[in-house]
């Protein structure tokens, strides 16, 4: 799903992650208005909010993200050089005469890094020079 939402797969699984968790908040909500307050402390319910607490530290995605973090710090990533290049070509239609082509200079791990920084990373502190990268990717 996250590629036919153009997401950078660890923003997907953050985004992904939180979803759940909202969900079962709402669960664990609806528990409550059908047993009341204070279900948890029945036996049932004890087992139910313990299944909902451990399900909950699964889906902490803290660990993903600062191991993202720790391997784009160790790559240093980088623009160097030109941006833009245009390039003539010869048209293959006869009568046309030359098109020029815009060629892109980015690295594909750059984009991705652009893109996750801008995606749902709200909850997170980002390292100084992921963040400084991406900034000077962006504008």
């Amino acid at each position: 799903m996250s590629r036919v939402r153009d997401l950078p797969p660890v923003s997907g699984s953050i985004i992904w992650a939180r979803q759940i968790e909202r969900q079962l908040n709402a669960y664990m909500r609806r528990v409550e208005d059908v047993l009341g307050k204070g279900w948890e402390n029945h036996v049932e319910g004890q087992k139910l909010k313990a299944d909902g607490d451990s399900f909950r530290l699964k889906l902490n995605t803290q660990e993903l993200f600062d191991d993202w973090s720790r391997k784009v710090t160790q790559k240093q990533l980088g623009v160097s050089g030109r941006i833009f290049s245009i390039e003539s070509m010869r048209s293959r239609q006869q009568g046309k005469g030359n098109v020029l082509r815009l060629k892109v200079n980015f690295l594909p791990e750059i984009i991705t890094l652009s893109k996750e920084v801008w995606f749902s990373f709200s909850p997170f502190t980002f390292p100084c020079g992921i963040f400084k990268t991406s900034v000077n990717i962006v504008f």
